[in-house]
């Protein structure tokens, strides 16, 4: 957030620049009154843009005092756009985040603005069961069905066998 007000600090110094620039060239033209205009409209945002830079060092700092700075400038953006601009939709949304963002627990909590902050408790599950305990597979060798006695698997032909009676089952 504090690099946005560094940038919309060079940005507005820039506007207030080309504001003095302009009208001070106009003013040779037009007279005094335009070139007097024009000063006092760019020393507002020249102001403003050092404002921005000024709470963004504090926003960087954690100073109590660039929250509240931080506050009242986005709410004075709201308000000169509101009057003065009033297509600039995208800085009203702007500030009204950065006005949000503020106003969160943990951030005001940072800036000494709130009480301490404690994030919300994380639902304990219950520990999972422990699986079952494989089952043992007893694979009971079939009996010869003449004598009754236990049969034996021969894999190359895939059949059991029995010695006693010398077949195949």
């Amino acid at each position: 957030m504090a690099i946005l007000g560094v940038i919309w600090g060079i940005v507005l110094v820039i506007i207030g620049a080309l504001i003095v620039a302009f009208l001070g060239f106009a003013g040779m033209y037009f007279g005094v009154f335009v070139a007097i205009f024009g000063a006092s409209f760019s020393a507002i945002y020249i102001s403003l843009g050092v404002l921005e830079f000024i709470t963004a060092w504090g926003l960087l700092r954690g100073k109590g005092w660039a929250w509240s700075l931080a506050v009242t400038l986005s709410l004075i953006w709201i308000v000169l756009c509101l009057l003065w601009i009033r297509s600039s939709y995208v800085i009203i949304a702007g500030a009204a985040i950065i006005i949000y963002y503020l106003y969160r627990p943990h951030v005001k909590a940072f800036f000494g603005k709130g009480g301490t902050y404690t994030p919300p408790a994380t639902p304990q599950t219950p520990p999972a069961p422990p699986p079952p305990p494989p089952q043992q597979i007893v694979q009971q060798t079939p009996i010869c069905s003449r004598c009754g006695k236990p049969l034996t698997y021969i894999e190359q032909y895939g059949r059991w066998y029995c010695y006693t009676d010398q077949r195949y089952e």
